[in-house]
């Protein structure tokens, strides 16, 4: 979310809090996530490895970068990319392409070639859209999905037949 932080993104200025909580899912910001003993490079993959829909959302900056030439936004979409994790693209609708760094448009350029994406220009756009393509993913799914109180998650359904059952199907 920090990508998105400063002048020209207002429309996500307090969306760290945003989520769609009444159907049980719920977005973290970075600063919610539990500290863990790693450096952050490690932290932030690892909630990568971790997810399961990795959502980019990208603004004007393209961020700082590290000893790889790449920003850790960046890193984290390689990853996401590379676990074959399902990667959904939102970039701010009120920032045109010279108005955003020409490291991020070129990135952009290439997500673009791998993936389709979105435009906003609100956080209750963003989370309308993020909203409907969760579900859109969630119908397509095969996976079944739990649901205890507010809390919803992806199950295994576990198949056990008894030898009898196993002759007579044969």
């Amino acid at each position: 979310m920090s990508a998105l932080d400063g002048p020209g993104n207002d429309a996500l200025s307090g969306c760290g809090a945003c989520s769609s909580e009444r159907d049980g899912r719920y977005a973290c910001d970075v600063e919610e996530i539990t500290p863990r003993d790693e450096g952050p490079q490690q932290a932030y993959l690892g909630g990568v490895d971790r997810s399961s829909v990795f959502v980019l959302m990208l603004g004007r900056r393209y961020g700082v970068t590290d000893q790889t030439g790449y920003s850790p936004t960046h890193q984290e979409g390689n990853r996401a990319g590379e676990r074959r994790i399902p990667r959904l693209l939102f970039t701010l609708g009120t920032v045109n392409d010279p108005d955003r760094d020409g490291r991020l448009n070129d990135w952009l350029r290439s997500l673009r070639n791998e993936l389709s994406g979105a435009s906003f220009a609100t956080a209750n756009d963003l989370v309308g859209q993020l909203d409907a393509r969760l579900r859109e993913m969630a119908a397509r799914s095969e996976r079944l999905w739990i649901k205890l109180g507010a809390l919803v998650f992806p199950g295994i359904v576990i198949v056990a037949l008894t030898a009898e059952a196993k002759v007579k199907s044969q």
